[in-house]
């Protein structure tokens, strides 16, 4: 990174660790600093995406942590910030489990069902009627959430079918994790992590249908699958287990698609995926439909596109 003091900025870099605590949003990531600018960074080892972690933790009881010389790990897997003179401070997430419960009579106070900010709306922590705040992990599912302007929020989980339309959606961790035998949708403008290079993971065996558009940067379907709608425009790479699909038909566009040995991908027959370059190493799934006209002997069907060209493996 570039000398300086800016987010993405420093002048010496301290090393850390792979976080394998309980703060499920940078789990897996490797977090590190540096000593001058006193930034703190966490490392998206599926993407080498990098996110500052400077708001996502609890202030210490001192006012700041300077001068990070050094880190440590505890025996659970939680990490100490060490500073040149001495001071050791424990790393503690300020994000809140934020469970958005609408008019439910059955948890605490109804709420209007509509406004953001109406604390009957939510149950934070565990504790109802005490309202959202930027930076929690969203929980959806079983009663409608509002259209928003914008949204920032550690991560998202769909525990039940639900749909969340916003503008522009931020998640400092870039992770979406939808239960099993459910369907999350995201829908609105523009998805964001809060990294310098963006990438969006999908976790979870349940169904993520996408029709933000992920802002400069990758969707990573780890378990499960994700549907994708026309013109994603962005990078998409699909693990061993995971599945690509598709929201509807007609054109797909992907900038760079990956498909790891072991995944599929799941088009329309009737669709054509367009890709800038590709790799696929898995499993192709062409859905036909009863209204389809296939095509007669030695006609061609064009399923699979792309300007550059790659390799396949299917």
């Amino acid at each position: 990174y570039s000398h300086g003091s800016g987010t993405f900025q420093g002048n010496s870099v301290t090393g850390g660790y792979v976080y394998r605590g309980e703060m499920e949003a940078i789990q897996g990531h490797y977090i590190f600093a540096d000593f001058a600018s006193n930034n703190i960074w966490s490392l998206d080892p599926f993407t080498n995406a990098v996110a500052s972690q400077n708001s996502a933790f609890e202030t210490p009881s001192g006012g700041s942590i300077n001068s990070i010389a050094s880190f440590a790990e505890t025996n659970d897997g939680e990490l100490l910030v060490i500073s040149i003179g001495g001071s050791v401070y424990r790393l503690e997430s300020n994000s809140r489990d934020a469970r958005w419960v609408g008019s439910d009579v059955a948890s605490g106070t109804p709420g209007d069902g509509l406004t953001l900010g109406d604390p009957n709306n939510w149950v934070r922590d565990g504790v109802a009627d005490i309202a959202f705040e930027n930076g929690d992990h969203l929980i959806l599912g079983g009663t409608d959430f509002p259209d928003t302007q914008s949204l920032q929020a550690s991560r998202l989980t769909f525990e039940s079918d639900a749909t969340l339309t916003s503008s522009r959606l931020i998640l400092a961790s870039g992770d979406i994790y939808v239960n099993q035998s459910v369907t999350g949708t995201v829908a609105g403008g523009l998805l964001d992590s809060a990294g310098s290079i963006d990438s969006i993971r999908k976790w979870g065996p349940g169904r993520l249908e996408l029709t933000s558009r992920v802002r400069r940067g990758s969707l990573v379907v780890v378990e499960g699958t994700a549907a994708i709608q026309e013109s994603a425009g962005y990078d998409v790479v699909v693990e061993p287990e995971a599945m690509l699909d598709q929201i509807g038909s007609g054109m797909v566009t992907i900038d760079e698609l990956t498909m790891r040995a072991g995944s599929t991908l799941s088009i329309d027959a009737a669709s054509t995926l367009v890709v800038e370059s590709w790799e696929l190493d898995g499993m192709l799934d062409v859905q036909v439909d009863s209204e389809f006209a296939l095509p007669d002997s030695g006609d061609p069907l064009v399923i699979l596109t792309s300007e550059r060209g790659g390799t396949v493996e299917l």
